[in-house]
C-alpha cells in the first residue's frame, strides 16, 4: 500500500472509532510523509483516544515543531495533559494556545477549570502613555454572582466589553479598560477584559450548575491591578448606577481632573413611577441628582430617553449637560452550538400558528392588551385565530393578570405563559411566528422590538415612548390604550396573510440591524465627545437665602417642594463619611466643603450651619473652627443636639464657597471616627439683610 493508502486507511478507521487501527496506518503514512503538520495532529488524537498518552504526546510535539504557532494544537496538547493529570503541563499548553489566539475562548475556560494563576495571562490589558477610558463593570459581576443570565442593562455592559478591544481616536487616543472600583475605599482596580468575557461566556454554559462560573468570576478578581486615573482620563459607567451608596470616589476623581460620563437606560422610575416600587424610584431619584451633579456628560439608549433626560436637568436642576443618544444594537446573540434542543412545552408551541410576546409579565408592558384583543377575535368568531405565547419571567404586582387568565381558562387554552427558555428556544418561537406584538406604555429602548425584525418577524408596537426610533418604518404601531386599532390591524393580517407576507418581505430585504460592535465603537467615541466645557468639579449652584440640607432625605423634602433637587453631597471635597439620611459627618478633624454660587469674587457672606456633635460627647472639652475663604470662626456646641450657627467669610476667586471645618478636644464615636456632623447651611451677602431675614424665618419656622 503507498502512503496515500495507509492515510486514507487510517481517515476510514477514525471515522469508526478504530483508534489503534487509525494510529498504525496514520504512523505508517508519516514515515513517508514525515512533514505532514495535519496527521501528527491525527495520530495524535488517535493515540491519545487509544489511551497512549506518551505516544500522544510525542505526536502532538512533532506537529508544534512544524507549526509551532498553531494555536489548536498546543490546546489539544492541554487537553492530553489535562487527561494525563498533569495539571502543570496542561496550564502551560493552554496558556501557548491563548497566546496565540486570544480571541478563541477555549484555552481561557480550560484555564479557569484548572485554577490556573491567570495574573500575567498574555492578552491582559496594558496601559500606554494614550488616555485612558475607565469602564465600570462592577454592576456586571454583583449580576452575574447571583443570575445565571443577562438581562438588558448588564447585556449592554456584556457586549461594551466584547467590543472594547482597541483604541479610540481622537484628537488623542485612549486605551479602554475595564475596572472594578471599590466605591468605599476610594480605590479603582483595572480587570483582563479577556476575562470577564470568559466569565460571561460561562454564565451562558451554567444551566447545570455555577462551579465553572464561580470559578471564571473569582479569575477576574485575581486579575486586578489598583490604577491610578490622571487628568483627561474618563471614568463611565453604563451599567446600573443606582446600585451605589454613594459617588465621593468620583467626586475625587473629578477634582483630579478626570472626566464622568454616566449611560442612562430610562427615566421610568421617574416619569412612570406607578410601573415601579416605591422604594426604587427613591432610589433611582438620588442616585440620578448625584451622577447629573457630578457628570461631564450624559449618554442614552434613544432620542425619547435624551428629551426625558433634558426635560429633568430643565425642570428639576440649575443647569444642564450635554446629552447624546445612541441607539443600542439590535443584533442577535450567536447561538451555543451546544445547546440545539427543544423542550416539550417548545416544540408543541411550534406546531400552531402564533403569535408571540417577549418580555418580563408586568403591568407596564400591557399584556392585557393582547388578551382583550384575543377575546374580541374569539368573540366574532374570527377564523383561523392563531395562539398567543407569552414568554417572559413573571414580574411584580400582576395577581389581578394572572387571576384573570385562571378564570378565562388562558383564554380556552389558546394562551400560552413560558419562562425560562433557553437562548436557541428563544430564537426559535421567534423564527415560527406569524408576528409579535409589543404593546408597552413605556420603554427606554424596547429590545423586543428590535429582535423581532433581526428575526425577519413584523411587530405590531406601541406608538409611545422609544418605540418609534427602534422599529422605523419596518414596525406597525398602535395606540396601546385603544384595544381596537389593534384589533383591526391584527384581523387584518390573520384574514389576508398575503399582506403578512408582503410586509415580512420588506424587512427580508430592508432592515439592517446595528451590530453590538458598532454600538461599542459610537460609545466609546462619545463618551471622549461628550463633556461640557468647563473644568468645574460639580455641575449646579446653591442659592442665596436657600437652606439646603446635607442628607439622603434631603432630596425628597426638596422635591415635595418643587425646589431644585440640590444638596450637599457634592460639596463634601474631603474628610466626610459618607452621606445618611439625616446630613453627614466629619471624618477626620479637617475636613473641607465647597460649593458654586452666583455671587461675585472675594464678596463677604455670612454662612448659616446647622451643626450637631456625636453621643456621649463632653462639650465642656471640644470647639469647633470653621473657616471661610479664610476667615476664622470659632463654636462651642453645648449639647448634641443640632443647633444653628453663623460664621462670617468670603467667597473665592470665582466666586465658590469653602469651608474648612477644625475639630478640637475628643468627641464620641461608634464603629467609626466621628467630628461634627452637618445637618444643613444657608448663606447670603453679610449687607443683605432681607435675605438674612428669609434665612432666619427659614430656619425659625421649618426649612421651606
Amino acid at each position: 500500500m503507498d502512503k496515500n493508502g495507509f492515510r486514507a486507511a487510517g481517515d476510514e478507521a477514525r471515522s469508526k472509532g478504530a483508534w489503534g487501527e487509525a494510529a498504525a496506518n496514520y504512523k505508517a503514512y508519516l514515515d513517508e510523509a514525515p512533514r505532514d503538520f495535519s496527521i501528527w495532529v491525527q495520530l495524535g488524537h488517535a493515540y491519545k483516544e487509544s489511551g497512549d498518552f506518551q505516544l500522544a504526546r510525542a505526536a502532538y510535539r512533532e506537529a508544534i515543531n512544524l507549526k509551532p504557532d498553531d494555536s489548536d494544537v498546543h490546546l489539544n496538547l492541554g487537553h492530553l495533559e489535562k487527561l494525563a493529570g498533569a495539571r502543570d503541563a496542561a496550564i502551560a499548553a493552554y496558556v501557548k494556545a491563548h497566546e496565540l489566539a486570544s480571541e478563541d475562548k477555549d484555552a481561557l475556560r480550560e484555564l479557569i477549570g484548572l485554577d490556573a494563576d491567570l495574573s500575567e495571562l498574555p492578552g491582559a490589558e496594558t496601559l500606554t502613555q494614550s488616555k485612558t477610558i475607565y469602564f465600570d463593570v462592577t454592576d456586571l459581576i454583583e449580576y452575574v454572582k447571583t443570575n445565571s443570565s443577562l438581562s438588558g442593562i448588564q447585556r449592554v455592559v456584556a457586549n461594551l466589553i466584547e467590543g472594547a478591544d482597541g483604541e479610540i481616536s481622537d484628537d488623542e487616543k485612549y486605551n479602554i479598560i475595564p475596572v472594578i472600583p471599590e466605591y468605599d475605599n476610594m480605590r479603582i482596580f483595572s480587570v483582563s477584559r479577556v476575562l470577564v468575557l470568559a466569565m460571561v461566556d460561562e454564565l451562558h454554559k451554567a444551566r447545570d450548575g455555577r462551579s465553572r462560573l464561580d470559578k471564571a468570576i473569582a479569575a477576574v478578581y485575581a486579575s486586578r491591578k489598583i490604577v491610578e486615573p490622571k487628568r483627561g482620563d474618563i471614568f463611565t459607567i453604563a451599567g446600573a448606577f443606582w446600585i451605589y451608596v454613594h459617588y465621593d470616589m468620583v467626586r475625587r476623581l473629578r477634582e483630579h481632573g478626570v472626566k464622568f460620563i454616566v449611560f442612562i437606560h430610562d427615566l421610568i422610575q421617574i416619569s412612570h413611577p406607578q410601573y415601579v416600587h416605591e422604594a426604587a424610584t427613591l432610589t433611582f431619584r438620588r442616585a440620578l441628582v448625584d451622577v447629573l451633579t457630578l457628570a461631564n456628560g450624559v449618554l442614552t439608549n434613544s432620542e425619547f430617553v435624551a428629551q426625558d433626560v433634558r426635560n429633568f436637568m430643565r425642570k428639576n436642576m440649575n443647569f444642564e449637560l450635554p446629552v447624546q443618544s445612541i441607539l443600542l444594537s439590535t443584533e442577535l446573540t450567536p447561538a451555543n452550538e451546544n445547546e440545539s434542543t427543544l423542550s416539550d412545552r417548545v416544540a408543541e408551541l411550534l406546531d400552531e400558528p402564533y403569535v408571540l410576546s417577549v418580555s418580563t409579565i408586568e403591568v407596564r408592558k400591557n399584556h392585557m392588551y393582547m388578551i382583550r384583543l384575543w377575546e374580541k377575535l374569539i368573540e366574532d368568531k374570527v377564523e383561523g385565530i392563531p395562539n398567543l405565547v407569552f414568554v417572559g419571567k413573571i414580574g411584580w404586582d400582576i395577581e389581578a393578570l394572572t387571576q384573570y387568565l385562571e378564570n378565562s381558562d388562558y383564554l380556552g387554552g389558546r394562551l400560552h405563559l413560558i419562562h425560562g427558555v433557553t437562548d436557541y428556544e428563544l430564537g426559535e418561537l421567534y423564527k415560527h411566528a406569524m408576528f409579535t406584538m409589543f404593546p408597552s406604555f413605556v420603554e427606554g429602548f424596547g429590545l423586543p422590538l428590535g429582535e423581532s425584525l433581526a428575526y425577519g418577524k413584523p411587530c405590531i408596537s406601541s406608538n409611545r415612548s422609544s418605540m418609534p426610533e427602534v422599529g422605523g418604518k419596518f414596525a406597525r404601531y398602535v395606540n396601546p390604550e385603544d384595544v381596537h386599532e389593534g384589533y383591526v390591524l391584527v384581523r387584518d393580517l390573520i384574514e389576508h396573510p398575503n399582506r403578512l407576507d408582503e410586509w415580512t418581505q420588506d424587512i427580508a430585504t430592508g432592515y439592517k440591524p446595528k451590530t453590538w460592535r458598532q454600538f461599542a465603537a459610537e460609545y466609546f467615541a462619545a463618551t471622549v465627545r461628550v463633556s461640557k466645557p468647563d473644568d468645574s468639579p460639580v455641575n449646579g449652584v446653591l442659592e442665596v437665602a436657600d437652606v439646603v440640607g446635607a442628607g439622603r432625605q434631603e432630596i425628597n423634602r426638596r422635591d415635595g417642594l418643587g425646589k431644585s433637587l440640590t444638596y450637599l453631597s457634592a460639596a463634601r471635597v474631603k474628610g466626610w463619611h459618607p452621606v445618611e439620611d439625616w446630613g453627614c459627618w466629619t471624618s477626620s478633624r479637617r475636613a473641607t466643603l465647597r460649593f458654586n454660587t452666583r455671587l461675585a469674587a472675594d464678596a463677604e457672606i455670612c454662612v448659616y450651619l446647622k451643626l450637631q456633635t456625636p453621643g456621649q460627647t463632653d462639650h465642656d472639652k471640644i470647639s469647633v473652627r470653621v473657616e471661610v475663604g479664610g476667615v476664622l470662626n470659632v463654636f462651642k456646641p453645648s449639647s448634641s443636639s443640632s443647633s444653628w450657627f453663623v460664621a462670617e467669610g468670603k467667597t473665592g476667586a470665582e466666586g465658590e464657597v469653602s469651608i474648612v471645618f477644625f475639630s478640637a478636644g475628643p468627641f464620641d464615636k461608634d464603629h467609626r471616627e466621628l467630628y461634627v456632623g452637618l445637618r444643613a447651611l444657608a448663606f447670603c451677602v453679610s449687607a443683605d439683610a432681607l435675605s438674612r431675614i428669609k434665612i432666619v424665618e427659614k430656619i425659625t419656622f421649618g426649612m421651606s
